[in-house]
């Protein structure tokens, strides 16, 4: 896969090659260590000030400073003004020559109880004081089915700075590690297999990885650009430990020919082509013995690397942030990865829906009649509705062109500004076509700490929302007041064959996306938990 010859300069096309580099080379940022080795650490360098973090709610962080890190007696005054002090807070304070982070012991139903929106602030407070590289950090309080060490991870995760996508001046070539330590978590209360290890470090690596994309602006992350991370990515995790880890792309003009009415569309007026991107992960003989008997998952993503609206153009304030249109493609990427990284015992596949939205001769209009993949007629009354359409195609890929039919098949997208409305800023909605499905993500998202929350099912209501008088459907609803989240789910959902009679879960993740604009990561840890921890029970 090669860009085109007129795409940059050569000097631009240094920096995108070490982009690339830089996407796929991630593995050394995190590590799992036991809490005896962390502790140790800190008591060794209690004169590099700080020699650590330790995070927890705040009697828990007491008794282990004081029992196990702050024991000689001239850091007395410093634990008893602590021990004084205030509750919880978004900083990391220091006590003597440690760093601690007073984590919020409440948590209502609908939250994660381990608080990562908490751990991920007090992490990024750090910032520079971290000198020891890597930094060590200690989690206290004990975990349970409740608190867990993945929640815990996926803040740590969401809140170092290190590989952080940033360009400032002086910076301007391979730019893309930030500085920063690497960081060193472990549990004070450690009840983790080697395997749980392997499962929490490959997923932090991913989240970084998807903090990165979704940050990254569309002059370096284009189409090309992500679908070669996704090659190399393949290349390196193939035939790795046994590993299968295969990668097809249909591209341009091949969309078309083949059928894919709404991704082409969609990208056709752009600089770069869109991209059907399809991944593949089995494990080895040794992790998953019978084959036949794996249980199987399919991911979609919607990545629209930048989103003009098209025809139907957005305003100038409107189309800044666009760059994070990619983020449940990021998202379903990286916990692909992750679950590769971790050799999960389970088939996965994970297709990436890639299309810049432009404005071009050749751009899709208003009242344009498109065929979907699916075989439905769609006619167009608002180009910045393009996520559907994308989705749609790859949604009947994933149900019915795979080389086995899933147990389980998600789609992700920042699809819908009413998400915001329907479940916050926090919470991911979630639109299922089956009770079970739904139940299992909603746990998973308060297990993980990517939240996430049911919206109405009820097809019967949505469907008619799009009815067209010269096609199968339109692409916008008619009353922006009936549940529009659900609607635009049920658009996607249109799409999949009556043959696939299996649980289908759409993710509108729009503004857990981003967090003050920048990129958290968000879907990574939800989809390994359902993987790893439910898709069995499914």
């Amino acid at each position: 896969m090669s860009r085109p010859d007129h795409s940059t300069i050569a000097a631009e096309e240094e920096n995108i090659s070490s982009y690339v580099d830089s996407c796929v080379n991630l593995e050394s940022y995190f590590s799992i260590a036991l809490s005896a080795e962390v502790i140790k650490e800190m008591v060794d360098n209690l004169s590099s000030r700080p020699c650590g973090l330790v995070l927890g709610h705040k009697e828990d962080v007491l008794r282990v400073l004081k029992e196990n890190i702050l024991t000689e007696e001239k850091y007395a005054d410093d634990v008893k003004e602590f021990e004084e002090s205030g509750a919880a807070g978004d900083s990391a304070v220091r006590v003597g020559p440690v760093l601690v982070g007073v984590v919020a012991a409440a948590a209502s139903r609908h939250n994660c109880a381990a608080r990562p929106d908490c751990i991920s602030k007090i992490v990024k407070s750090i910032g520079g004081k971290a000198k020891l590289d890597p930094f060590p950090v200690l989690y206290v309080t004990p975990l349970s089915e409740t608190i867990t060490a993945l929640a815990v991870a996926n803040g740590v995760a969401r809140g170092s700075v290190k590989g952080k996508f940033e360009s400032k001046s002086g910076l301007a070539q391979k730019q893309y590690f930030k500085s920063g330590s690497d960081i060193k978590l472990a549990f004070v209360e450690d009840p983790l297999s080697a395997e749980e290890r392997v499962v929490l470090t490959s997923t932090m690596h991913a989240i970084n990885l998807v903090k990165r994309l979704v940050d990254t602006p569309t002059n370096l992350l284009d189409t090309v650009t992500f679908a070669e991370i996704a090659s190399k990515w393949c290349a390196k995790w193939n035939g790795k430990d046994g590993r299968e880890v295969h990668i097809d792309i249909v591209k341009g003009d091949e969309l078309r020919q083949q059928g894919y009415g709404g991704l082409w569309g969609t990208g056709k007026a752009a600089q770069y082509p869109p991209h059907l991107v399809t991944l593949s992960y089995k494990p080895s003989a040794a992790v998953l013995p019978d084959s036949t008997k794996a249980r199987k998952a399919a991911f979609v993503g919607k990545g629209i690397v930048y989103d003009s609206g098209g025809l139907s153009i957005k305003s100038g304030a409107g189309m800044c942030g666009m760059k994070h249109d990619m983020g449940g493609a990021a998202g379903v990427f990286g916990a692909f990865l992750a679950l590769v990284e971790s050799h999960t015992p389970a088939l996965v596949s994970c297709v990436l829906c890639l299309a810049d939205n432009a404005v071009g001769p050749k751009s899709q209009r208003n009242d344009d009649i498109i065929l979907m993949k699916s075989g439905i007629t769609v006619e167009v009354n608002n180009t910045d509705a393009e996520g559907r359409l994308v989705l749609s195609d790859g949604v009947y890929h994933a149900s019915a062109e795979l080389a086995y039919t899933p147990d389980l098949v998600v789609d992700m997208a920042t699809l819908t500004g009413a998400q915001g409305i329907a479940t916050g800023l926090n919470h991911a909605a979630i639109y299922s076509n089956t009770q079970a499905a739904e139940d299992a993500f909603q746990r998973s998202g308060r297990q993980s700490g990517d939240l996430c929350f049911p919206v109405l099912y009820c097809p019967e209501y949505h469907k008619k929302e799009f009815d067209s008088k010269v096609a199968d459907y339109r692409n916008s609803v008619t009353n922006r007041g009936n549940a529009q989240v659900s609607c635009a789910a049920q658009f996607v959902g249109n799409n999949i064959p009556d043959s696939y009679k299996n649980h289908w879960v759409h993710v509108d993740m729009a503004y857990p996306v981003t967090a003050d604009g920048i990129g958290t990561g968000f879907g990574v840890s939800l989809l390994v938990d359902v993987v790893t921890k439910k898709l069995n029970s499914l």
